[in-house]
């Protein structure tokens, strides 16, 4: 219960632009590196209530989730 709420957008592509998944789940990059090229990112699914962490290569287009210390 944090009051904090995502709407579902997916991944854009880094080949070809196109935006992939917009209806399955929110991811947000993190700002932690998992390798020069790559990063983690969490994503949040609608149907399920935890939350997954992967890595992917920078290229992807995904959200970023400003928080005001």
């Amino acid at each position: 219960e944090s009051g904090f709420s995502a709407l579902p957008g997916g991944f854009r592509h880094f080949m070809d632009g196109s935006c992939m998944d917009l209806s399955k789940y929110a991811a947000f990059w993190s700002s932690t590196e998992y390798s020069s090229n790559s990063a983690w990112y969490r994503t949040l699914y609608f149907y399920r209530s935890d939350i997954q962490r992967y890595y992917d290569s920078k290229k992807f287009g995904g959200a970023i989730r400003c928080v005001k210390d």
